[in-house]
């Protein structure tokens, strides 16, 4: 718990992507909507992505696709600027 990134929030300096499959039970929803309270709290840039019907193992090419699109959009859209 000491080293959970909600410890760190007012630290975090560059724009942050979150992808998260709403059924993954290695790291629940619950903690990360936590997480993205706080971001808000403290005025950080961060966009989310929440993949229903996904859990903690990505086994599809289907399901890889729809989590690496928003990534690689967010990486060019970051890196670009």
């Amino acid at each position: 718990r000491d080293r959970s990134a909600i410890n760190f929030v007012e630290k975090l300096k560059a724009p942050l992507c979150i992808l998260h499959p709403q059924n993954d039970t290695r790291t629940p929803l619950k903690p990360v909507l936590k997480y993205m309270d706080k971001l808000l709290e403290h005025g950080k840039v961060f966009e989310a992505h929440i993949f229903p019907d996904m859990g903690h193992i990505i086994t599809k090419v289907d399901d890889a696709m729809k989590l690496l699109y928003p990534a690689i959009i967010f990486l060019y859209k970051t890196l670009k600027s």
